[in-house]
């Protein structure tokens, strides 16, 4: 792994747009490191390179964000107007909803701009910024912009303040009808307190990793809104549900939140280590995470995110292959990138419990093995050579029962092999 503690701030920002495939996450950590004063020179080079394609601009933008600085607002702000990627407009105005209040008086010039994308990009950001100021500017412009209140409604239950549901009920009464489902959605949310956690709020080391599978990291509702802004017509005539009461909207909701059930034993799914798993196959799928980590510690790889990058790189091959071998093999096509996702899906599990070495990943995945034996059995034995091997280890005196299970004495068996 390269030892980034002597390079200049322009190398590592060189090294890091110029990464081939994967994340250049230690390059990254080394300019978070140097703080405010790497601002400028980020600012810097997204205006020198915006031009250049063989730059990845995304590893500046998404360290604006990370670093919280207001000087970095106009300059994300500009982006997201700018640009037709809607990736780099993703990261864009995640890095201000981070930044926060500073972004404030910026997102207020944006909020009355008659282009309804940039306001779309305006109430996500709010929604993002958990302040009384960002709350107040939602609720002035959900009377004023009734085009968009399903996007008003969306950045309300991001915030989960509970005051917005008088505010919300009022403007889903008066709402167009296909706006209604996204309105019902977010009071049931506010109320219950099960807002789920916005995109950006998880490690940036995982979050902004782009999947070979999905040609970028994954699209939030915010982009989401974007991409459906001219399928509008389509919704509206589609879906038009009957306005109910709040105790309606309240027990509506709560029935369709059943948990999601295996099809085979009809236990419930979790997500122990990062794959959904129901009871029967909890253990073993935790022990195939081991097994592939002991196989890529075997080829010599120590670190998580050297793995994670070569893992990258297989699936963006796999995935970049000619539909003709697809069509050839399909059935091993998919076996490929099922495992593909697998490992990639075990590495940012582990990235996010802060794990960065194998050996220690290993060590974590076998003790979250021994737990869910625990808690569900283990019938098919998955765990009990490694209970064997470590009550072999531990002192056996000459008379006791031999370890290995003969039902002969210890001293008249196995004693004279160790």
């Amino acid at each position: 792994m390269t030892d980034y503690s002597r390079h200049s701030l322009d190398d590592l920002i060189d090294e890091m747009t110029a990464w081939p495939v994967g994340m250049p996450v230690r390059a990254m950590e080394r300019v978070l490191a140097i703080g405010e004063g790497a601002v400028p020179s980020l600012i810097e080079a997204l205006d020198r390179w915006r031009p250049d394609e063989k730059r990845d601009l995304l590893w500046p933008v998404v360290l604006l964000g990370e670093m919280r600085s207001p000087s970095g607002v106009q300059t994300l702000i500009d982006l997201v107007l700018r640009t037709d990627d809607q990736e780099m407009a993703q990261a864009a105005l995640e890095g201000v909803a981070k930044i926060g209040v500073p972004a404030l008086p910026a997102l207020t010039r944006l909020a009355t701009v008659s282009e309804p994308v940039v306001r779309i990009y305006v109430y996500c950001a709010l929604g993002g910024i958990r302040d009384d100021r960002a709350f107040s500017m939602l609720a002035e412009a959900l009377g004023r912009d009734h085009g968009l209140g399903d996007v008003l409604a969306q950045a309300f239950s991001d915030q989960g303040k509970t005051e917005a549901i008088p505010i919300l009920y009022d403007a889903y009464c008066n709402c167009e009808p296909w706006q209604r489902t996204r309105f019902e959605e977010a009071i049931h949310n506010i109320h219950f307190g099960r807002t789920d956690p916005t995109l950006w709020t998880v490690s940036w080391r995982v979050r902004y990793r782009r999947d070979p599978a999905l040609g970028g990291f994954a699209l939030s509702w915010r982009a989401m809104f974007v991409l459906l802004r001219h399928q509008r017509d389509k919704i509206s005539k589609e879906v038009s549900p009957e306005v109910r009461s709040l105790e309606e909207i309240f027990e509506h909701g709560a029935a369709s939140e059943a948990l999601e059930t295996c099809q085979h034993c009809g236990e419930p799914i979790e997500e122990p280590t990062g794959l959904p798993v129901c009871p029967e196959i909890a253990v073993g799928a935790v022990l195939r995470q081991v097994r592939f980590l002991g196989s890529a510690r075997q080829d010599g790889v120590d670190n998580i995110f050297d793995l994670f990058d070569s893992l990258d790189d297989m699936s963006w091959q796999h995935h970049e292959k000619p539909e003709s071998l697809k069509a050839r093999e399909p059935e091993r096509w998919q076996e490929l990138a099922q495992d593909l996702d697998i490992h990639r899906r075990t590495c940012s599990w582990l990235v996010e419990q802060g794990i960065e070495d194998i050996s220690r990943a290993k060590a974590l995945l076998l003790a979250k093995a021994v737990e869910l034996a625990g808690r569900f059995g283990d019938p098919e034995g998955l765990l009990l050579p490694a209970a064997q091997t470590q009550r072999r280890t531990d002192k056996v005196a000459r008379n006791d029962p031999c370890p290995c299970g003969s039902g002969r004495k210890y001293k008249r068996c196995c004693l004279g092999k160790r």
